[in-house]
């Protein structure tokens, strides 16, 4: 998580965390994501669970079984939610 106030160190956990994680999107909500590859993810521009998706090049420091079981998670979490929406 990207805080505004450097004071703030983030846990991921907490409700503060949690609520925005979701409200941004964090990719950390996709399943089986490690903050490393968080990490490797934003580096590279992809800062939401819906940028993943979508995304198709190779990220430096992710192998490519790697990133394509996370973009396959991503993809199957944006289906059901959307599905979820609909209901």
């Amino acid at each position: 998580m990207r805080w505004d106030d450097e004071r703030v160190q983030a846990c991921f956990r907490c409700p503060q965390c949690t609520e925005r994680l979701r409200a941004s999107d964090d990719l950390l909500l996709v399943g089986g994501m490690r903050v490393r590859q968080r990490d490797k993810l934003l580096e590279a521009g992809i800062t939401t669970i819906a940028e993943l998706a979508d995304h198709t090049a190779p990220v430096p420091g992710l192998t490519t079984n790697a990133l394509g079981k996370l973009t396959a998670q991503a993809k199957l979490q944006i289906r059901q939610s959307d599905e979820g929406a609909q209901q």
